[in-house]
């Protein structure tokens, strides 16, 4: 059982974004039948504190709830573990946005791991992961379409094969001052 002050969310998560209906919801089913899963902490920079590795949402409702301590699992991980495990773990969620995805992947490339092995470790395509890597080359304008549902997946990875200038372009005609009528843009085909 650790106390609830001394555990902090990592800046690593690369998960974003949490429905807050959906804590409110686990907080709720906490409260009920106990929480059935540990939270995975590991040590913290500062001494006597720990960092959540996986569990953020878990940690999140038990604060909700007011209880001052919960169970944890401890590990003893390097920063390149716990990214991985927090990657792991969130990419196993099936509402995670494309976007998270995205630097997630991109921040599992190194010299020892690639694509390829990023898609062997997480059961997806090569094509997929590829894809998710590529939304990084969005700009940010179309970033914040993307997270707003404004555009799509398939639009997005057409944009992000598009160089900054070409996307700056797109962005500035027909979406800058389109007053939120983005069904008027024209489709991306007739704009190459």
């Amino acid at each position: 059982m650790i106390q609830l002050s001394k555990i902090h969310v990592s800046a690593m998560n690369p998960r974003k974004f949490q429905n807050t209906g959906s804590i409110d919801e686990l907080a709720e089913s906490i409260r009920s039948i106990g929480l059935l899963q540990p939270v995975t902490i590991r040590k913290g920079i500062r001494k006597g504190t720990f960092e959540i590795v996986a569990g953020e949402r878990r940690f999140k409702a038990f604060k909700q709830i007011g209880k001052p301590e919960m169970p944890c699992i401890i590990k003893t991980l390097t920063d390149e573990q716990a990214l991985e495990v927090m990657i792991t773990e969130n990419l196993q969620r099936e509402d995670i946005h494309p976007l998270e995805e995205s630097e997630a992947f991109q921040r599992l490339i190194s010299p020892i791991c690639n694509v390829y092995d990023i898609a062997a470790r997480f059961g997806k395509s090569i094509t997929y992961v590829k894809g998710r890597i590529k939304l990084n080359d969005l700009n940010a304008e179309f970033r914040e379409l993307l997270w707003k549902e404004v555009i799509n997946i398939s639009v997005a990875l057409e944009i992000a094969c598009m160089k900054p200038e070409a996307q700056r372009d797109i962005y500035d005609r027909f979406y800058e001052r389109n007053d939120g009528q983005y069904w008027n843009a024209p489709s991306l085909i007739a704009l190459q």
